[in-house]
């Protein structure tokens, strides 16, 4: 048992480790974005950071590193950079559900709620929380699956994805980030 826990305990400090360097590039890059690319910064560097920036759902930065390192010759920055144009929708979708998950929520309580309801007011909730931040809920239920769902659910302090995927959960139902919408429907 020992041994398991080392090499855990090693590889958690590896994946620290990897992750604080690349969190350190995010942090030094932006200034050299302005300038030229020095040629101190390796293009592995580069490609890094702009793999980190897409992981994110930031375009434009993924696309400013990406480029750099294809103009000092990694050799997969072309093809991340076409993999970054072809799934910009999904990207910028990641992007909208990671800055809801920073969002943290005080509390809700619901008891015997309509769906509709629980979803306005999250998203007021939401907005109230962060102003720059639309969720834009649509619920798709051609069907009216959804339509005499009953929301009993309360929590305190914690991320607005959290209160979705309960609300998701109880309601039998699957919520689909979009580039400009949350569109809610039954599974």
């Amino acid at each position: 048992m020992l041994a398991y826990e080392s090499s855990l305990t090693q590889y958690a400090m590896k994946k620290y480790l990897s992750l604080l360097l690349i969190g350190s590039l995010l942090v030094i890059l932006p200034a050299h974005a302005q300038e030229k690319t020095p040629a101190t910064i390796s293009p592995n560097a580069l490609y890094q950071a702009g793999i980190q920036a897409m992981n994110q759902g930031e375009i434009a930065m993924a696309q400013k590193y990406l480029t750099a390192a294809k103009q000092a010759n990694h050799p997969h920055a072309d093809y991340q950079l076409g993999q970054l144009s072809a799934n910009r929708e999904g990207l910028i979708a990641k992007k909208r559900e990671l800055t809801l998950k920073k969002i943290i929520i005080d509390k809700v309580q619901f008891v015997d709620a309509e769906l509709s309801d629980v979803i306005t007011f999250l998203a007021k909730k939401i907005t109230d929380k962060d102003p720059q931040y639309i969720p834009n809920f649509v619920i798709r239920d051609p069907n009216k699956k959804l339509h005499d769902v009953r929301i009993d659910l309360e929590l305190t302090n914690v991320p607005a994805t959290v209160i979705l995927e309960n609300v998701m959960t109880i309601a039998s139902s699957k919520a689909k980030f979009g580039e400009y919408s949350i569109v809610i429907q039954p599974q």
